[in-house]
């Protein structure tokens, strides 16, 4: 016998002699093993044994290009991404937010003769900013056939060994993928309409290079494709991929004769597909596809594949398991031993099987079958996945013992109060348990009473929720009050003092001075102007202060009351005995119990009966299995002053201010898009500038003759606040939200006589009537006064207007409730301001009912997104510098506040002082009409 033959880089002419003089290896114990152990040990003898010439005959059985890949449970060129994306669709690597591995096994019978054995391991990664991903993958591939029965081993391009082409090899893949909406974003910041429509097209490339000491095929060959995928709506998904377009040969040789050294030209392939939802979500996906090969080899049948194999697949998705189907079209060489006379035809391979996601782990099965190849349809072996992923998918895991922690600290505003309703809707949708910790909560009452309810929620639907504090004041109690259980610090008293409104006034200290306030208003409840003008409160403004805060504090009580099913007397009982340590405070029934936190989790099994691990909510990003955008309910953020130009917050005071620049732009964005169905208009101003809240206003008023406008009044929504919350055709407010105020003020401060006792005197040159009418360096004359209290009145009738045509009133019925008075929720509701009491979920439930939506469909997306520190500094000082890369830190909802710094050099009440002047008065180079609450007070529970 002579001893079997590796072929290298020697001859082909010499390989090719070598094969017909018959030289094969040795198959004595290896095939008898395999026969007598049955096809499955007998792949994993073959696997585990020496690399060797192959001894089937190349032309029978699949054709197959030698740099296509192993089988796989099923293919996805137009769909979501993941790790085989390297290989499968390198443009869908750009739509990964994290981290995704794949491992893919796939084995089958050898006398079957299909040759997609082998298994493979691939990881995607989103680079920073996710300009581009990059995979990596190896497969290990094992296209093993039997020992032939027949004599036909003719060569496969005339001399080179038969048997090589079907050793093992292996395959090292690296992979690009650009999504080119972020590449706008870098370049043209301003272009979002742009970058949005380009979010779901990416662009990809991906090389590999096959390696093997023994098949001649795939020595060093290198393949090269590109891809796309565009993913234009949530029904539709595109994928296209060009494979091995470099057209490699194979099996190439030192020859010096040049026909022979060409090799076998392997077939590059055009790998189209197209994924349609019918229902618009992951629930069901149908994909139609084909490989088409514009170039065939014509030199033997191993290498020469169908022109045209179509392709299609079903999936069919619930929670964490996926059920799928695949199938394609392969040219099938017939076994000469079976079918002597037959000629090449078309086969069909089928997988189905199912798939298992644990959220970052999942598993898929499926048998590999064919029909159309042997004589009868038949199993031809089974192919696995194994998934590991940083991207949160579905999952069928139950988080039982899992207690979900929500540190308060880490949230913060609108932003970060919504991401928590979130967490604790979730944790009622699955009936579990949620661990809140108060300390550092910054939430006003109106935030404090929607978690509340959410907290409400997650107890009605049978989950439960424990709040642990560390020290306490009236607020945070409240919030507390909602759960199943208080748990408090053993050292750390509970300070639920009351509440105080302290309000400061200037008039003594600015008479001092020698400055003279000639703020002109409407009308007798706006307080904002007495600040400077007197020392006290006037009756009307000590009035409505009085019942405002009465209200919250009754309300207050009252929630207490019902949820520690008490009498709200013995709640103000506690709260006048405050502050209380928490040994009294757990006798008299405040708290359930007491623990440090690291014995938080021996209280929790205690209590629930059964091991628990506290975690904080996960912050991998969610898969991407939304085609196109799904519909969306935009939530846009009004924070802050209202002045004219680009939001921003003040450094070092952490005062926000709401430009109608950035605002309008954000609107008309969301009025032109048409995957927003509705905006919820989240309000949390006292007001400002009078031409800001008109603009404001005026772009909502565009968007509500399309899309559906519901407001959401947040802590504060007053004055221009409630200027632009009338554009709205649905309004929402809390029990405790500070709203009204509907009044017109003209800010104006007389410097002559601070001027004149410093010695400085002014020369004035006025050409026109009234040309100082804005000077600050003189006061009013008669006509001057006139002229602007008659502006003043005139806006106060268009505000009016707008009240009685968003309210239906009339405008005498308007001005009743107006005059700048402030009002609660529970008092604007009675009052005809507002509609119904409720706060960002509700009115987000409510866009969704009256676009047409189901309660739980549509996106939530909240603009505009976090500003960065430099951005402030941007907006504040006009200055002109690049836009920075990262994106606001600090938590969720953005930033931790400035004031932080603050308070490292000057004491909290200075700060507290400083925070207290409205940005609107002195934002801007001349004085402009005011629409500002008084909501300025300091408050103090």
């Amino acid at each position: 016998m002579i001893p079997s033959l590796r072929v290298r880089r020697s001859s082909r002419r010499a390989a090719h002699r070598l094969a017909e003089s018959g030289s094969t290896e040795p198959s004595g114990s290896t095939e008898f093993s395999r026969r007598r152990l049955g096809p499955g040990m007998g792949l994993l003898l073959s696997l585990a044994a020496s690399p060797a010439t192959a001894r089937a005959n190349p032309n029978e059985g699949e054709a197959r290009s030698i740099v296509r890949d192993a089988d796989r449970p099923y293919t996805v060129v137009a769909g979501e991404g993941d790790g085989a994306s390297t290989v499968t669709n390198p443009a869908n690597l750009g739509f990964l937010r994290g981290a995704s591995g794949i491992v893919d096994f796939s084995l089958m019978t050898p006398e079957r003769r299909r040759r997609g054995s082998g298994a493979g391991g691939f990881v995607g990664l989103p680079l920073p900013l996710r300009l581009a991903s990059v995979g990596l993958g190896y497969q290990l591939l094992l296209p093993w056939q039997p020992q032939s029965a027949t004599s036909d081993n003719s060569p496969l391009d005339g001399g080179t060994d038969p048997a090589a082409a079907d050793d093992r090899f292996h395959k090292v893949t690296v992979a690009l993928a650009v999504p080119l909406g972020a590449w706008v974003r870098l370049v043209r910041p301003a272009a979002k309409a742009t970058a949005e429509a380009l979010d779901r097209l990416s662009i990809g490339i991906g090389y590999s290079r096959l390696v093997s000491a023994s098949n001649y095929h795939a020595f060093g060959i290198q393949q090269i494709d590109v891809a796309l995928s565009y993913w234009p709506s949530r029904y539709l998904a595109l994928g296209l991929v060009g494979r091995a377009v470099n057209l490699p040969r194979t099996g190439r040789s030192d020859s010096t004769d040049p026909m022979e050294a060409q090799g076998v030209l392997q077939p590059a392939v055009v790998d189209p597909e197209l994924a349609i939802r019918p229902l618009g979500t992951p629930v069901l996906d149908v994909a139609v596809g084909a490989r088409i090969s514009p170039v065939v080899t014509s030199e033997g049948h191993r290498f020469r594949t169908n022109r045209f194999d179509p392709r299609a697949r079903i999936t069919a998705s619930v929670g964490g398991v996926r059920v799928f189907t695949e199938a394609e079209t392969l040219r099938w060489n017939p076994v000469v031993a079976d079918e002597p006379f037959s000629d090449p035809r078309v086969a069909v391979r089928i997988n189905a099987g199912v798939e298992l996601s644990f959220g970052r782990f999942g598993l898929a099965v499926a048998p590999l079958m064919s029909g159309g190849a042997r004589s009868t349809y038949g199993v031809d072996g089974a192919a696995a996945r194994l998934r590991l992923s940083q991207e949160r998918h579905p999952t069928l895991a139950s988080p039982r013992r899992v207690v979900t922690k929500l540190a308060l600290a880490r949230y913060s505003g609108d932003r970060g109060l919504w991401a928590l309703v979130e967490q604790l809707d979730a944790a009622a949708e699955r009936r579990g348990v949620v661990l809140v910790e108060t300390r550092g909560m910054g939430f006003g009452y109106a935030q404090t009473e929607e978690l509340r309810e959410a907290i409400l929620r997650v107890r009605n639907r049978g989950g439960k929720v424990v709040v642990y504090m560390d020290g306490a004041s009236l607020r945070s109690y409240f919030l507390a009050s909602a759960a199943d259980r208080i748990v408090v610090h053993p050292t750390s008293s509970l300070w639920m003092v009351g509440i105080s409104a302290q309000t400061l006034y200037f008039g003594e200290l600015l008479e001092r001075l020698g400055v003279r306030p000639e703020f002109l208003r409407v009308a007798e409840y706006k307080a904002w102007p007495e600040k400077l003008h007197r020392t006290t409160a006037s009756a009307p403004v000590a009035e409505q202060r009085d019942l405002l805060y009465t209200d919250t504090w009754n309300h207050v009580l009252r929630m207490i009351a019902r949820e520690r099913g008490q009498d709200a007397r013995v709640i103000h009982g506690w709260i006048d005995d405050a502050p209380l340590r928490p040994v009294d405070a757990l006798r008299r029934g405040l708290v359930d119990d007491t623990a440090h936190p690291d014995e938080l989790d021996a209280k929790l099994e205690e209590w629930l009966g059964r091991r628990v691990r506290i975690e904080a909510p996960s912050e991998a990003r969610e898969h991407a299995h939304e085609y196109g955008r799904p519909p969306r309910i935009a939530v846009l953020l009004v924070q802050g002053d209202l002045v004219q130009g680009d939001s921003f917050t003040v450094p070092l005071v952490g005062r926000k201010v709401a430009g109608d620049r950035t605002l309008t732009k954000e609107i008309e964005r969301l009025r032109k898009d048409p995957s927003v169905r509705a905006v919820v208009v989240r309000i949390d101003s006292p007001g400002g500038d009078v031409g800001a809240a008109e603009a404001i206003a005026r772009e909502l008023d565009l968007v509500r003759r399309d899309k559906p406008v519901v407001i959401s009044m947040g802590n504060v929504c007053a004055s221009g606040g409630y200027y632009i919350a009338t554009a709205g055709q649905y309004v929402f407010a809390d029990a405790t939200t500070y709203t009204g105020s509907i009044g017109i003020f003209y800010p104006k401060l007389d410097l002559s006589g601070a001027l004149e006792r410093l010695g400085v005197s002014v020369d004035e040159v006025e050409l026109g009537r009234r040309a100082g009418l804005r000077s600050w360096l003189r006061p009013y004359d008669e006509d001057e006064r006139a002229a602007v209290q008659a502006e003043i009145e005139q806006t106060y009738l268009e505000f009016l207007q707008r009240v009685s045509a968003a309210r239906s009133m009339t405008i005498e019925q308007a001005d009743a409730v107006a005059r700048g008075r402030v009002w609660s929720g529970v008092r604007a509701i009675d009052e005809g301001l507002v509609d119904d009491y409720g706060g960002l979920r509700e009115a987000i439930l409510r866009a969704r009912a009256i676009a047409g939506l189901q309660s739980d469909e549509g996106e939530v997306e909240v603009v505009p997104g976090p500003r960065t520190r430099l951005e402030d500094l941007r907006a504040l000082f006009g200055v002109d510098l690049p836009s920075p890369l990262g994106e606001a830190g600090g938590g969720v909802g953005g930033a931790v506040p400035s004031t932080v710094a603050l308070r490292s050099v000057l004491p909290a009440s200075m700060v507290l002082a400083l925070r207290q002047i409205p940005v609107s008065l002195w934002w801007g180079d001349e004085p402009r009409l005011q629409a500002l609450g008084e909501e300025i007070v300091v408050l103090r529970d």
